[in-house]
């Protein structure tokens, strides 16, 4: 038992700096030649087109408030979202892919966070995405609770009174 005891906090110091979640910090950092080096693959890369550089950046924000979500921040989190949206304003991005980013972004932290007033960020003409974002992270209260407890409790009362028997 005390082995148990002392075991589990030395795993705790040993695995706790395996997790890293993407910070703001971390995508606001993100530069050209970091993400040509990273996607070259030992090819030299002179010629690439901006969309690869974008296209890390929305899934850094997209990352980091999948993080801000996982640490039940929803401020921080929407505010990663919309920063997709600030991409867009490169004449060079394309608007609406920016877009279908940020709605997608906006549901996976709303249904992760089980709050469908984040929903609401969702912009006009994604009125399809914006009902499934808020049916998806609308929070029911499982029947199968209340089922099992049912069940339990007969389960005892017939036990009890066949002992009585």
């Amino acid at each position: 038992m005390k082995n148990a005891l002392f075991a589990i906090p030395v795993l705790l110091i040993l695995f706790s700096g395996c997790l890293h979640l993407t910070t703001d910090e971390d995508c606001e950092s993100i530069t050209k030649e970091e993400v040509l080096q990273q996607t070259a693959w030992g090819e030299s890369l002179v010629n690439t087109d901006e969309s690869v550089v974008t296209k890390a950046r929305v899934s850094c924000w997209n990352n980091a408030a999948l993080a801000h979500a996982a640490k039940s921040n929803p401020v921080n989190a929407t505010n990663a979202c919309n920063q997709i949206l600030l991409l867009a304003e490169d004449p060079g991005n394309p608007g609406s892919t920016l877009e279908r980013e940020h709605v997608f972004c906006i549901s996976s932290i709303a249904k992760r966070l089980r709050l469908p007033h984040i929903c609401e960020e969702i912009g006009e003409g994604y009125e399809f995405e914006k009902n499934r974002c808020i049916t998806s992270s609308t929070y029911e209260e499982p029947l199968c609770v209340l089922t099992s407890f049912s069940l339990l409790s007969l389960a005892f009362a017939l036990f009890f009174r066949k002992k009585q028997d």
